[in-house]
């Protein structure tokens, strides 16, 4: 999960306190649901700069015939220089018939069908840009092939890095990508939130068992022996050992630490901090996961085992470069007092008690002059002209308003609208923080 804080005034009653935009990262056919902690957590293409020749290096060959894996890496070679050309029509002819597209600018996250994408990069082709695709690593199946590589884009004064994955089939005599995704955006230059001590704050991930997250980006060089799968479903959970010798000395030492954790009212239980590890959490392409059960398009295959399952969502959680995506540096828990398993965040135990607000469902007045207030935002009209119709985009979803009061008089509501078409139709995904102005 990766977090932003801005400001905004709005008229009324209600007032925007900050944002926390939940950065979602799906196969189609999945349950969408948020990166860890990291926020899994795209695409950056924005602007102008100086162009260059198409550049796909350090290429590595994964499983597979390496007639297949060439002939993708051929494909990114040429998808890569077609954007550097400029060349919109060479650009689009790479891509499938049925099309999923996920789109990420720092923060930002946009899923698109072939059309909307099409139109999205027919905006972006009218300036000049320079992309590179590095550490390029195919794996290819017998009707399918992931492609994963570290992307660098830039034009004019925007520049973004990030690792990016294309899952292509063979289609029209020819590898086309059917899906797209950048699976995290870091712009270049742009200011990064400072986060808080482990100590002081620090989010729990339920996947199998209560584990604490130390580190949202930890460096892949941290991690040792094998990848192990927790469970065989979503989110794929992976455990992998982490060198102790080798992380930051804060990290060193919270083995043995006592934590605190809270629920949705307050604290739930206390226990100790064992050995830290590395945990990979992914949503991979249902094509993907057909692939490993030997399922769907890949019916009557022998599925991939335990340990194969592992290695491979191991591999796309970290993204597949040296630039960690899903991956997350966690502890997990002993000598546990207390509902650990109903912990959603934590702190040490030698720190205050803090007092929790308890969420209820917001009374029909104050759930209306939210939805009011939010329909005025800046952000929302982003969202807004993405959408088709002249209809406010949250009336396609769902919407949740939630009214917390807390102890010290402050009241607030927390709005999580999320409507989607559709595996690859319009996507809006918004949950910010209204701070209320209560007249007695």
């Amino acid at each position: 999960m990766r977090t932003h804080s801005s400001s905004a005034k709005t008229r009324g009653r209600l007032s925007l306190a900050w944002l926390l935009p939940i950065v979602c990262a799906t196969g189609c056919g999945n349950p969408a649901g948020s990166t860890s902690g990291a926020a899994p957590l795209g695409s950056a293409e924005g602007a102008s700069v100086s162009s260059g020749a198409a550049t796909a290096t350090n290429n590595e060959v994964g499983s597979g015939t390496s007639a297949q894996s060439n002939d993708a890496k051929v494909m990114v070679d040429k998808w890569v220089e077609a954007q550097n050309k400029g060349d919109l029509a060479a650009y689009l002819s790479f891509y499938a018939k049925q099309f999923e597209g996920v789109k990420r600018s720092g923060l930002r996250t946009t899923r698109m069908d072939r059309k909307g994408w099409a139109a999205d990069r027919g905006k972006m082709f009218e300036r000049k840009m320079a992309v590179s695709a590095d550490s390029v690593v195919v794996q290819p199946g017998a009707k399918t092939a992931s492609i994963t590589f570290t992307q660098t884009w830039e034009s004019g004064s925007y520049k973004d890095v990030g690792p990016k994955l294309l899952v292509v089939v063979f289609e029209d005599n020819g590898w086309k990508i059917t899906r797209e995704e950048m699976v995290k955006s870091t712009v270049i230059g742009a200011q990064k939130p400072t986060p808080p001590e482990v100590t002081k704050f620090a989010f729990v991930i339920q996947d199998g068992e209560p584990q604490i997250v130390l580190d949202v980006a930890p460096k892949m060089a941290w991690a040792e022996g094998t990848p192990e799968l927790l469970a065989d479903a979503v989110p794929y959970p992976t455990r992998i050992g982490a060198k102790l010798d080798s992380l930051p000395e804060v990290y060193q030492k919270m083995a043995g630490r006592k934590m605190r954790l809270y629920g949705a009212s307050g604290p739930v239980c206390e226990a100790d901090l064992a050995k830290p590890t590395l945990l990979g959490r992914v949503i991979p392409h249902f094509g993907e996961v057909g692939r490993w059960h030997g399922t769907g398009d890949y019916q009557g295959q022998k599925p991939l085992s335990k340990k194969e399952i592992g290695r491979t969502a191991w591999d796309l959680a970290k993204g597949g470069t040296a630039i960690s995506t899903g991956v997350n540096l966690v502890a997990a828990l002993t000598n546990m007092k207390g509902d650990c398993k109903a912990g959603l965040w934590a702190t040490a135990a030698d720190e205050p008690v803090h007092v929790v607000a308890k969420a209820v469902d917001a009374p029909e007045n104050l759930r209306q002059k939210a939805l009011q207030a939010l329909r005025k935002l800046p952000e929302y009209s982003t969202i807004q002209a993405e959408s088709e119709t002249k209809e406010p985009w949250d009336k396609k979803g769902k919407v949740e308003v939630s009214h917390l009061k807390h102890p010290s008089g402050t009241e607030l509501l927390f709005i999580s609208a999320n409507a989607v078409e559709g595996c690859a139709g319009f996507q809006g995904i918004w949950r910010p923080f209204l701070k209320c102005r209560v007249e007695r």
